[in-house]
């Protein structure tokens, strides 16, 4: 678990530091801000995933529990973001 939850925390600031080049926008809430969402979104979703979606689905270890508790929180990180940049234009 504390290695979902290191991974999740690398990406989730990687992904808030790096919208601005995905989204080709500006960071309407800063940097901190864009950090935080999607540190925050990564980490919760992350422990969701970990805990109570994968082993529901029959992933109880392995790669792919792995994977899919990191690779999905990071994808609804980075939908956040972009979300969040709708309502504040």
């Amino acid at each position: 678990m504390l290695i979902i939850l290191l991974v999740s925390l690398v990406l989730g600031i990687l992904g808030g530091w790096l919208v601005p080049i995905l989204f080709k926008s500006q960071r309407p809430y800063g940097l901190l801000g864009d950090i935080l969402v999607c540190t925050i979104v990564t980490v919760v979703v992350s422990f969701l995933s970990w805990n109570y979606i994968m082993p529901a689905l029959g992933f109880q270890d392995g790669w792919i529990k792995v994977l899919g508790a990191t690779g999905d929180p990071f994808a609804l990180g980075l939908i956040s973001l972009w979300v969040m940049r709708k309502i504040k234009s």
